[in-house]
């Protein structure tokens, strides 16, 4: 939560892919730091139900943080910040706890976004790297 509080306090949400980021998002809206808002983003849409990714209300308009636990390509992110897109909000940071160091970066700095930009702020909390790894 204060990791994303420090990188960016008008963020509206937080949302990150299911099942790694469940308890990350829990704990950001559960948390005294950060948004009191969070989506869960499935793998794919279920056929029944809400029929939808991203899960937990509408992100329409709303600014929003896209996390997980452990970051190597950024594939995960990317699908999650592109569903959260796609369902109509806006994603403005993209955060992890551990960055493996493989990629994730370079990849969320050159996404093409909806309105024209490129790139995605991308943050992390430890690498392999800060472990000696």
């Amino acid at each position: 939560g204060q990791l994303i509080e420090k990188a960016d306090s008008t963020i509206d949400a937080v949302a990150g892919p299911s099942i790694g980021a469940d308890p990350l998002v829990a704990g950001v809206i559960m948390g005294p730091f950060g948004p009191s808002r969070g989506f869960l983003v499935r793998a794919a849409a279920k056929d029944h139900g809400t029929c939808r990714r991203v899960e937990g209300g509408d992100p329409t308009g709303l600014k929003v943080a896209v996390v997980e636990d452990v970051t190597t390509t950024g594939s995960s992110l990317i699908d999650a910040v592109r569903a959260v897109e796609g369902a109509g909000g806006t994603v403005v940071l993209t955060a992890t706890i551990l960055d493996r160091l493989q990629g994730a970066g370079d990849a969320l700095a050159n996404l093409p976004r909806p309105d024209g930009g490129v790139g995605y702020p991308f943050v992390s909390l430890i690498t392999t790297e800060d472990l000696g790894l």
